[in-house]
């Protein structure tokens, strides 16, 4: 538990871990019930559901790789010590 501001104490609710085989209680339960989710959120698909969508996805994504990219826009430091949403000791000093 943690004290407040005025030292009142704060107490956190924290939901157990409940897996198929019940309620992870031992950190190695715990431990093993996440491996089990992230190797079922992580399998490779070997189908497409939605072959329309893939190949929709597929032609999108070659042509952002062969469009060319775009010069990036720099800023100057008088851009930078003139910008207001900066804190004051962020601004950069030219030595003015």
């Amino acid at each position: 538990m943690e004290d407040d501001q005025e030292g009142d104490e704060i107490s956190y609710s924290i939901s157990p871990l409940v897996t198929p085989g019940g309620i992870a209680l031992s950190d190695s339960e715990k431990a093993e019930a996440l491996a089990d989710n992230l190797e079922d959120q992580f399998k490779p698909v070997t189908d497409p559901s939605v072959p329309a969508f893939i190949e929709t996805f597929d032609v999108a994504l070659g042509s952002y790789f062969l469009s060319p990219a775009s010069e990036p826009q720099l800023t100057t430091p008088d851009e930078v010590s003139s910008s207001s949403r900066l804190p004051a000791r962020m601004v950069y000093r030219t030595g003015h």
